[in-house]
């Protein structure tokens, strides 16, 4: 017989502990929810975990000997490509060689300033317009109401009995009265009253 066969050792002695630790009963979970937050639970246990046993390995050895070749490949100049645009739209770079990444905002440039001092020019004088414009329509409505008004008080002073039933004998006549009811009237028709 061979070795092996002689020297028989139980099949989970050396080994890690092989058996599954249960967190929830799959039984009781009835609901889609239920499960979700099953799945989030156990992935974030597991992110945890991942996390605090890879701790040592990277303060220790990863991210120091990373810190070096990047320091290297920098010496030696990085290979720079354009990698995306950040939330702020700056463009981000990223080293083909060693992963180094940065942000270079874009630097105005004084034709690129004096474009944009013209363009807030622009604005501020299409919003005065703007305002006087509301200012004026504002106004040009007012007098349209005051000028309503007064063609209704002008009808309803020339419907008041005095006035529309007055004497015309020549010598009971006021020219005054005569005058402004004359001129009332040629306002009204005017206006298309």
């Amino acid at each position: 017989m061979s070795d092996r066969s002689e020297t028989k050792q139980p099949a989970d002695e050396g080994r890690l502990d092989r058996r599954v630790r249960r967190v929830v009963d799959a039984r009781e979970l009835a609901t889609h929810s239920e499960i979700a937050d099953a799945v989030r639970g156990i992935e974030k246990e597991r992110r945890d975990a991942m996390r605090e046993l890879m701790r040592d390995f990277d303060q220790s050895y990863y991210y120091p000997n990373l810190k070096d070749m990047r320091e290297a490949c920098g010496r030696i100049g990085h290979k720079w490509r354009f990698s995306h645009h950040g939330p702020l739209g700056d463009p981000w770079f990223l080293c083909g060689v060693c992963h180094a990444h940065e942000c270079r905002p874009e630097r105005e440039s004084a034709e690129l300033a004096a474009e944009r001092a013209r363009g807030d020019a622009a604005v501020a004088e299409a919003a005065e317009h703007k305002m006087f414009r509301e200012e004026s329509a504002r106004r040009l409505a007012q007098c349209r109401v005051d000028r309503d008004r007064l063609r209704a008080a002008g009808r309803a002073l020339l419907a008041c009995p005095h006035i529309a039933e007055r004497d015309t004998d020549p010598d009971w006549v006021d020219a005054e009265t005569e005058a402004a009811v004359a001129e009332m009237r040629a306002a009204l028709k005017e206006g298309g009253q």
